[in-house]
């Protein structure tokens, strides 16, 4: 059996861009602090991104390990934003192990970067991987009409945190309101996610693409909105193009049945 390329783990205690008066990403238990830490280092050098991955379907209801955040950002700041990660701490990590951590060309689902931390992995993955349908600044073009929400997440060192829409309510509870640092996160909503995934799965079952996912394959991220999040068939609803409403209704087959 051929030897397995194991990236090296940075200790707890590496100091992830302390110049920018953040802690080390070991300080942020939970997947979100993590992110929004990466959002915060990406927007020093004014690099457009959106979160992508688990943990944005795990916030949106999705019964999902996170073990992948993953950060959108365009094709041309690819290099940009791996030297600034590299520079603030981060291990990249050139492991070619398939499984470990979907590097390799050869998988139909790889990430073009990825940064080992003591508690996970960032990934970066580029908008030419959806053919430029995500809209990361404003004047990009938008043919899928979709549509990016906004949420804030506290930086709080030690605990676990998520997406707020606003900062007021934690600000109420806390006795030191003043003291807490949010980060606002962009990520699409859950119609949007699914608006995307639907037309890619589309396109690979047409032999128009070659790519099968980011991470996770089209088709599996398709089942997951269908099964754990679109529960009242709102998303369905909302999908105007027949082709992609029904692909998603054959993800429903209980209630594709009642409508055939």
């Amino acid at each position: 059996m051929p030897a397995v390329d194991h990236p090296s783990r940075p200790s707890e205690d590496i100091p992830v861009i302390d110049k920018y008066g953040l802690l080390p990403l070991s300080y942020y238990p939970s997947p979100w602090g993590r992110a929004a830490v990466v959002t915060r280092i990406l927007n020093q050098f004014s690099i457009p991104h959106i979160h992508w991955g688990d943990h944005v379907l795990r916030y949106y209801g999705a019964d999902q390990i996170i073990r992948m955040v993953a950060i959108l950002i365009p094709d041309e700041k690819l290099t940009k934003a791996t030297q600034v990660l590299v520079d603030s701490g981060l291990e990249h990590c050139k492991c070619t192990n398939v499984i470990q951590h979907f590097s390799h060309p050869a998988y139909g689902n790889d990430l073009p970067a990825h940064f080992c931390f003591a508690n996970g992995l960032v990934y970066l993955c580029t908008t030419s991987m959806l053919l430029d349908q995500i809209p990361l600044r404003e004047g990009d073009t938008n043919p899928l009409d979709l549509h990016i929400v906004e949420r804030v997440v506290p930086l709080l060192p030690g605990k676990v945190v998520g997406p707020m829409i606003d900062s007021s309510a934690l600000k109420n509870q806390s006795g030191d309101a003043e003291s807490i640092d949010f980060q606002t996160v962009r990520f699409l909503d859950p119609r949007s996610i699914t608006i995307v995934y639907l037309y890619m799965e589309r396109l690979l079952h047409e032999g128009k693409i070659t790519r099968s996912g980011i991470g996770m394959p089209w088709t599996a991220v398709v089942s997951i909105m269908a099964y754990h999040i679109d529960l009242d068939n709102q998303i369905l609803a909302s999908i105007t193009n027949k082709v992609l409403h029904d692909d998603f209704l054959q993800c429903k087959p209980y209630l594709a049945s009642t409508l055939s």
